[in-house]
């Protein structure tokens, strides 16, 4: 519901106007009240006085029984139209005069005429009055008179006093004018003042008011008010140029600390990869070493064998048999370190340069995973890599390598702890949009929604007291998003493992 809105100007006339009516009307009011009542008064009382009056003559009437005097009593009432009628009784009561105008349509029987009393009705006023000389009584008179005259004069009173309202009126508009003129007017012009330096901020633009009273001394406030804000702006704008500049110094701080951290979890992340192939390739050259030592121990033998003439053709066919599988194994040995070798200059390579070429996901993969296999082996972890082996993408393989890679040591460090054995599997398929999705899961201890909300957060790790430095999985993030034009998304229950859903550009043109 729109709420009604008036304003202050409309505010103050009306109460002006309000309060002229109500004092006019008060003063008005009492002064025909008391007019009225002193005017009804002087008429009762000269109603009054003329039964006093005409008593003198009454008691002619009853004293003398003169008719004459009869007569003159109702000649005379018969020039007051307000007379209605007059009944004169003697001391029994006993009606001896009687008089009633011709005119009147309402005549009250007199009652308990030995009463002295006036009684005032509606319209009409009843005098019951002794006829008496020098305190004995000869009898009474009762008067009825008409209040129609003073009753109209009443009314005349009030259609004056009702013709003086349009000047109340009047009275009540110059006063709301000159109230809104001296004070709504000025409230006004502030106002409008106030909304423009609000709407423009221009908060170093003073109030001008030349009157010295309350409304001068408003305005001389809210000019000192302005002054402080323009101060306080300028102070802040100050604050916030130095913070700024603050903050961007921080943030190249920080964005320098956190690539060179970042540069160290990567190069953590080789040195786990030369860890693996180095052992990978331990194992192969000491069988090669171990045979070439064996082959030269037994042709030394052979040698001395020829020089002393104890050589036989049985000895020969034995040494030289044992020759051949010696020189299988250690070729075996050696093309193991050969495969090694290569297996680890493609991935070395990706973390030096970082060219743009077409590579093929499962074997490229499969070689990563490879380089993990002595930490899978010591950690009880089987590893799986599912999908078409001729799936290619045309990307960074270096990526593709420190993605599978960051993900694999969080596993083993985070998901596999405490846990004898676990798999991990990796599922590669094309989607119809131009992406291939990863699908990476470990049967792990799982995540914990706070680890979950803050997992690609830089920094954060819950293994800050075993040197974690917390950008791991922060670094897959930006490789997904930054370098392999995809997205990632994951997701995981406490003991049910996590899985990782990773969609990723099938061709990158840069």
């Amino acid at each position: 519901m729109k709420r009604f809105f008036v304003t202050i100007r409309v505010q103050l006339t009306l109460l002006v106007m309000l309060a002229c009516l109500i004092v006019f009307s008060l003063c008005g009011g009492i002064f025909i009240y008391h007019s009225l009542e002193r005017f009804k008064t002087t008429q009762i009382e000269h109603m009054q006085n003329l039964a006093q009056a005409h008593t003198h003559s009454f008691t002619k009437v009853l004293l003398l029984d003169d008719r004459d005097a009869a007569a003159d009593i109702i000649t005379s009432l018969r020039s007051y139209s307000y007379v209605e009628q007059v009944y004169l009784f003697d001391i029994k009561q006993q009606p001896k005069l009687r008089y009633q105008n011709q005119n009147s349509l309402v005549f009250i029987e007199p009652s308990n005429v030995a009463n002295e009393r006036t009684e005032l009705n509606s319209d009409r006023l009843q005098i019951y009055l002794p006829v008496s000389i020098q305190g004995t009584r000869y009898g009474s008179v009762y008067m009825q008179l008409s209040l129609d005259q003073v009753l109209q004069s009443i009314e005349q009173s009030i259609v004056d006093a009702l013709l003086i309202i349009p000047l109340v009126i009047t009275i009540s508009l110059v006063a709301a004018y000159f109230t809104q003129f001296i004070i709504a007017r000025p409230l006004l012009e502030l106002r409008n003042k106030v909304n423009v330096i609000t709407v423009h901020k221009k908060f170093d633009r003073p109030l001008d008011y030349r009157h010295k009273n309350e409304m001068g001394q408003l305005y001389k406030g809210l000019n000192s008010l302005l002054v402080t804000i323009e101060q306080m702006k300028s102070e802040l704008l100050q604050t916030n140029s130095n913070l700024e500049y603050k903050v961007e110094q921080r943030s190249q701080k920080l964005a320098e600390v956190q690539k060179q951290l970042s540069e160290a979890e990567k190069m953590d992340s080789l040195g786990g990869l030369v860890s693996g192939v180095a052992h990978e390739i331990n194992t192969p050259l000491g069988i090669a070493v171990t045979t070439n030592s064996f082959m030269t121990d037994e042709i030394a033998s052979l040698l001395e064998a020829i020089d002393n003439g104890k050589l036989s053709k049985k000895m020969l066919v034995t040494n030289l048999t044992q020759f051949s599988d010696a020189l299988g194994q250690s070729d075996k040995a050696i093309n193991r370190v050969i495969e090694l070798l290569s297996s680890f200059k493609e991935v070395g390579a990706d973390h030096i340069v970082d060219p743009i070429r077409p590579v093929k996901l499962v074997p490229h993969i499969d070689k990563v995973m490879q380089s993990f296999s002595v930490i899978l082996q010591k950690e009880t972890i089987h590893f799986e890599v599912d999908g078409d082996a001729n799936l290619e993408v045309t990307t960074h393989p270096s990526a593709i390598t420190q993605l599978v890679s960051h993900l694999v040591q969080n596993s083993v460090r985070h998901g596999f702890e405490n846990k004898e054995r676990g798999i991990v599997h990796i599922d590669l398929s094309e989607n119809k949009d131009g992406f291939i999705t990863l699908h990476y899961w470990d049967d792990g201890q799982g995540m914990s929604e706070q680890v979950l909300d803050n997992i690609f957060e830089p920094f954060y790790t819950t293994k800050r007291a075993q040197g974690g430095i917390g950008l791991g999985m922060n670094i897959v993030y930006a490789i997904v998003q930054k370098k392999l034009g995809g997205s990632i998304s994951v997701s995981s229950e406490i003991d049910k493992g996590a899985q990782f859903i990773i969609r990723i550009a099938k061709e990158i043109h840069h």
